[in-house]
C-alpha cells in the first residue's frame, strides 16, 4: 500500500466532506429563507403550494401538508352516530376515514369555517342578480377555481377576488359541516350542536408540515 497515495485520498475525502457540510448549511439556510416568505406568501390564502423561479429555468416549490389522525373513534362515534360513521369509515386494523370527510374534520379542528351562509358573501360580491346567481352555481369552495371564477364572473381584481375566495370557502366549509351534523341529529344553534363540534376537536388531530423541493429544467 502507498501510504501517500492513501493519505492524499483522506485529504481528498475530508475536503469534500466538508465542502458538503457547508452545503447543507448553506441548502437549509436558503430553504429557511424559502419556507419564511412562502409563509408570508399564504397568509389568508387557500392554496397550499408556491413556487420561486429562478433566470436559467430552475424553480423552487414550497408546499405546506396537513395529515389529520385520529385520536378517539369513540368520540366520533358518539357525535356522528354509528349508522352515519360507516359511510366515511372504513374499519380495518386501522380507521381510514374518506378523503371529504378528512377535509370536514380537518376544518373544525382547524377553525377553518366561517358561520355566515354563502348567499351572505356572495351578496357583498355583486348588485346584479344574474351575476350572484351564477357565482352560487359556480363557486365551490376551490380556492384556484373560485378565484378564477370571481375574476370573470364579478370583474374582480386579484387582490378582491383572494379576499372573497378565502371567504367562500370558509363559508363552504361551513355549509359541510352544518349538513354532516344535522345528519348525525344535532340541530343548528343548539347547546348539543356546540358539545358535537367541541368533541370532533378532541377526537382528531392535525399536524402541518412544509417542504421545499427544487426542480431544474433539463436542456436538450
Amino acid at each position: 500500500m502507498d501510504k501517500a497515495v492513501w493519505m492524499a485520498k483522506v485529504d481528498e475525502l475530508a475536503k469534500w466532506m466538508s465542502l458538503a457540510e457547508d452545503a447543507k448549511k448553506e441548502i437549509d439556510k436558503l430553504k429557511g429563507e424559502f419556507q419564511k416568505q412562502a409563509m408570508k406568501d399564504l397568509e389568508n390564502k387557500k392554496v397550499k403550494r408556491v413556487e420561486f423561479w429562478g433566470s436559467a429555468g430552475a424553480k423552487v416549490e414550497v408546499t405546506t401538508s396537513e395529515t389529520l389522525k385520529l385520536v378517539s373513534y369513540n368520540f366520533l362515534l358518539q357525535v356522528i352516530g354509528e349508522v352515519l360513521l360507516r359511510d366515511f369509515v372504513k374499519i380495518e386494523p386501522n380507521y381510514n376515514l374518506s378523503a371529504p370527510f378528512k377535509r370536514i374534520l380537518t376544518a373544525i379542528f382547524q377553525g377553518d369555517y366561517m358561520e355566515q351562509p354563502v348567499e351572505d358573501v356572495i351578496a357583498q360580491i355583486s348588485d346584479d342578480e344574474k351575476t350572484r346567481k351564477l357565482l352560487k352555481k359556480k363557486l365551490k369552495g376551490n380556492w384556484e377555481k373560485d378565484l378564477a371564477n370571481l375574476k370573470v364572473i364579478a370583474g374582480l381584481n386579484e387582490e378582491e377576488a383572494e379576499h372573497f375566495a378565502y371567504f367562500i370557502q370558509e363559508a363552504k366549509n361551513y355549509e359541510k359541516i352544518l349538513h354532516l351534523l344535522e345528519a348525525a341529529g344535532h340541530a343548528r344553534d343548539s347547546q348539543e350542536f356546540k358539545v358535537a363540534l367541541e368533541a370532533i376537536r378532541h377526537a382528531v388531530v392535525v399536524e402541518e408540515g412544509i417542504k421545499v423541493s427544487l426542480e431544474i429544467e433539463k436542456v436538450a
